[in-house]
């Protein structure tokens, strides 16, 4: 039980604020030199990133789910653009290894806890 609250905080807070991070590079980047691609995929903004002109609404209030679906697509397959975009191609590989290091975390420290209850 005292292993989870180090793992939580020098490991999996890391790992999640990467993920978060690395996603926002990418949207960025794919904004910037991938304009087609970016709104092929609904123009999509960041946990921080917006682009220009854009205003923060009540859709970033309640969560950004676009870039929800989107990281979970770039998690799971390469898109062509990124394919020919070393620099793209470096920050899904870090998102992706940020995302499944805080996801087998999260996992983890699910499995520790139920382990560690007490039995009745």
């Amino acid at each position: 039980m005292i292993l989870v609250v180090p793992l939580f905080i020098f490991v999996l807070l890391p790992a999640c604020i990467g993920a978060l991070v690395t996603t926002d590079l990418l949207v960025r980047l794919e904004f910037n030199f991938h304009p087609e691609d970016w709104k092929a995929d609904g123009e999509p903004f960041g946990v921080v990133w917006t682009p220009p002109g854009r205003k923060r609404g009540l859709a970033y209030a309640l969560g950004n789910f676009g870039i929800t679906g989107l990281s979970w697509r770039w998690l799971l397959s390469t898109p062509d653009w990124i394919r020919t975009d070393a620099r793209a191609l470096r920050l899904v590989r870090w998102m992706r290894i940020c995302s499944v290091v805080w996801m087998g975390g999260i996992i983890l420290v699910l499995f520790i806890l139920v382990i560690s209850a007490p039995r009745s």
